[in-house]
């Protein structure tokens, strides 16, 4: 069965499938800071064999590395939903009749 853009069931399709895609990410994020979180106390005894401007490795992978680890987790989750919004907003605006902003011709 076939629905034609811009109808209440394509708009309610475009919401579930956005609102997957944010929960899906957000587990993905929150999966990788407890990996993160417990492989750096879990292997901190490995990691100390080596070491980083003098300290242990352990230490300075909990004190330093999962911060960066952290922030690219952030960053990477601020662009992924940045581009899920965008996608979004696009099928909105095409299922309302409007032109796609990548598809306008705007001089």
């Amino acid at each position: 069965m076939q629905h034609e853009p811009g109808t209440p069931h394509d708009a309610r399709a475009n919401q579930r499938r956005y609102w997957r895609g944010v929960v899906r990410w957000t587990w993905l994020g929150l999966a990788g800071w407890l990996l993160v979180t417990c492989a750096v106390s879990w292997f901190a005894g490995t990691f100390n064999r080596w070491t980083v401007a003098g300290t242990p490795a352990g230490f300075w992978l909990a004190a330093q590395g999962a911060i960066v680890a952290y922030l690219l987790i952030i960053v990477l989750h601020g662009w992924v939903m940045d581009r899920l919004e965008a996608r979004r907003q696009d099928s909105e605006s095409i299922g309302q009749g409007l032109t796609s902003p990548s598809t306008s011709t705007t001089p």
